[in-house]
């Protein structure tokens, strides 16, 4: 305990000293989130960059950070050029929470709250082993994998030295990202489709030009031009074909072919053996022009309508194949970072994690094809929340744990509350609350001995609401779980 607490003046004294070089040093300190079990940590990825040209990190279990270019600094506030490690942990349950020892509570004027998480991570980058930090101003964007479209979310941050969550003003939006991939595919389609659009866009003629009005046949090679009414053609500057004596001939054959190039045409006159050809555009006068460009407008709708149908049909296999690509990344990338470990526990814990986060997604794409994402601006290194407060009823009891001989265990109990994305800490003989019908496993450490139970009967708590609930906890053998895939077993995640 003595050690604990100079551990923490150390680490207060070290954040005092740097607060007026770099204000963003005050969230020193964040190895006092420590553990619930000795050696069993939430496991965490690194990636490097050139600080000075910035980058985006794709991270193996979904998420994405853009970090701006010279947006580091070192404790003293000084710029950092050399490699920058980034080191990412992202908290995908509440086992993550507890094994990280993370305080889900809140306090707002007064009142005690429990935090409900919609997506947790933490962020800390280092250069030579020394931590750095953001510098002031800048702000990196990070895309999170979210667990629902609710927009009830607020982001926090923790600050460690106090073990208190506050929260911030900082933007974040939500969005699904095989919808925006697959709209950025059909805008992209719909783009190339315009593009191929034939008919040109009707242009008014420049009085100081010379044009050439013609009675085009009906099997001239532009058909487009067949709907607009008094079509003129335009000698394009530069002209050095047309001579005067042209226009006093008498041509026996007319025709228009349409060139390579986009609203320009070939105009070729032929009399027995002799032929002339200028490129020239079609243009239109006065109220031609007018009616040419209404009908115009109303035959590119029509087109854009019929092209827009045609992709709206499109769109399902547009999402199954964007699905497959997601998909396909994050395994591949899931499969670097394994590679990167330094031991074969390290790869074993990050592969319970990724495998974990990796049929969440399959599952949820395999009912509602999509992957749901939020987009937060990060303003600090440290540990991001995206939380809300818990709500709606609870069951007050006073727990007391029971080992299978009967003898009480007096270690605080952790509730993993699962499809409430939280965890809440019970002390024996302090009343608590847990919300109805909730899924919750319970495990506790006392005396290098770890107990636990898979699934609590909430409706056992219903029934002693307001009174003592005995809990009988199973005792692991052997002492304590040695990896974090050995703890999720034991709690059947």
């Amino acid at each position: 305990m003595i050690r604990n607490a100079f551990r923490l003046c150390v680490a207060f004294l070290l954040i005092a000293s740097c607060q007026s070089e770099n204000p963003n040093a005050q969230t020193l300190g964040f190895d006092l989130i420590q553990s619930a079990l000795p050696g069993v940590e939430v496991p965490s990825e690194s990636l490097s960059f050139d600080p000075t040209k910035g980058d985006t990190l794709q991270f193996a279990l979904g998420a994405e950070l853009r970090v701006p270019a010279n947006a580091f600094v070192n404790a003293d506030g000084q710029r950092v050029e050399e490699e920058v490690k980034i080191r990412f942990r992202q908290f995908l349950d509440p086992i993550d929470m507890a094994l990280a020892g993370i305080n889900m509570g809140y306090d707002s004027a007064g009142s005690n709250y429990s935090l409900e998480s919609a997506g947790m991570c933490e962020i800390r980058a280092f250069q030579q082993g020394k931590e750095l930090f953001l510098k002031e101003g800048q702000v990196m964007e990070l895309d999170l994998p979210a667990s629902d479209s609710n927009a009830n979310y607020n982001i926090f941050y923790y600050d460690s030295i106090s073990r208190k969550w506050n929260l911030t003003e900082q933007s974040m939006e939500i969005f699904d990202e095989v919808e925006r991939l697959v709209d950025e595919d059909v805008a992209i389609a719909l783009t190339k489709s315009l593009a191929s659009f034939s008919l040109p866009e009707p242009e008014l003629l420049d009085e100081s030009a010379l044009q050439i009005a013609v009675s085009i046949p009906e099997e001239m090679d532009a058909p487009e031009l067949r709907i607009f009414k008094n079509t003129q053609f335009e000698l394009l500057p530069g002209d050095t074909v047309y001579r005067e004596d042209h226009f006093r001939k008498v041509w026996s054959w007319a025709e228009v072919k349409a060139t390579s190039k986009r609203g320009l045409y070939q105009l070729i006159f032929t009399r027995g053996s002799e032929k002339v050809q200028y490129v020239v555009r079609p243009v239109y006068e006065g109220k031609d022009y007018e009616e040419a460009l209404k009908l115009y407008e109303k035959e590119r709708l029509k087109y854009k309508a019929e092209k827009r149908v045609e992709l709206d049909l499109a769109r399902k296999e547009m999402a199954r194949a964007r699905n497959e690509q997601l998909l396909t990344s994050q395994k591949e990338r899931i499969a670097r970072a394994k590679q990167s470990f330094k031991s074969e526990a390290e790869r074993r814990s990050f592969e319970s994690q990724a495998r974990l986060a990796l049929q969440n997604r399959q599952r949820s794409d395999a009912v509602n094809r999509n992957r749901l994402v939020r987009r937060l601006s990060i303003t600090q290194t440290g540990l991001c929340n995206v939380d809300r407060i818990l709500n709606g009823e609870g069951v007050n009891f006073y727990p007391l744990a029971v080992r299978d001989n009967g003898e009480q265990i007096a270690a605080p109990l952790e509730f993993v509350i699962q499809d409430r994305n939280t965890r809440i800490t019970g002390a024996p003989g302090r009343i608590m609350s847990l919300p109805t019908n909730a899924e919750v496993s319970v495990f506790t450490v006392e005396l290098d001995e770890f107990f636990y139970l898979q699934n609590l009967d909430v409706n056992k708590v219903e029934e002693k609401n307001g009174g003592e609930l005995r809990l009988e906890l199973k005792k692991l053998e052997g002492g304590l779980p040695q990896s974090y895939a050995e703890v999720r077993e034991l709690l059947d995640i």
